[in-house]
Formats: C-alpha cells, sequence, structure tokens
C-alpha cells in the first residue's frame, strides 16, 4: 500500500494554499455545472464567449452559439470570472 500511495496527494499543500492567501491570488471560476433535462454536465469558462441578462435568467453563449442557462446573476460572475477574459459592458 505505501508503495502506491507514494506521490498520491491525499490532502492539500497547506504551504502552497497559505502562500497563495499571502500573496492575495484570486482564484476565479473554471466552469459551471449546466443541467440538461435530468443530465448534468461541466461546461469550461474557456468555451463561453459571453454572458447576458434577460428577464433574470442568465445565459452563457459558447463560441460555437450555443445557450446554457446558468444559476448566477451577473453581478456574481462578475466576482467570479477573470478580469482579463470577462468584463461587464
Amino acid at each position: 500500500f505505501s508503495e502506491r500511495s507514494k506521490g498520491v496527494k491525499n490532502s492539500p499543500d497547506y504551504a502552497e494554499i497559505m502562500d497563495a492567501i499571502r500573496k492575495g491570488e484570486k482564484k476565479y471560476r473554471k466552469r459551471f455545472l449546466i443541467s440538461k433535462g435530468a443530465a448534468f454536465y461541466m461546461l469550461p469558462v474557456k468555451e463561453i464567449a459571453y454572458f447576458f441578462s434577460e428577464n433574470r435568467v442568465t445565459t452563457a453563449v459558447t463560441f460555437s452559439n450555443q445557450n446554457h442557462v446558468v444559476d448566477f446573476p451577473l453581478e456574481i460572475l462578475e466576482e467570479e470570472l477573470n478580469p482579463e477574459t470577462f468584463f461587464r459592458a
């Protein structure tokens, strides 16, 4: 067992976490959980071209022009997405 577990991380690297906190690095959302009927799947942020909100429903539009409803208002997305990639117009 000890042979197999070498190199496998079972717990987070606390030194790395503390270093990130000290540096003030912000981690941004990398994917969204999308529901389609009874199924769920992950939508990577890198596939999203833009978001829009209409009648209190927020939609993510992919580069392939597919629409996906997301469960967050634009105000929350503005905080959770990398401002170098997304901005609010």
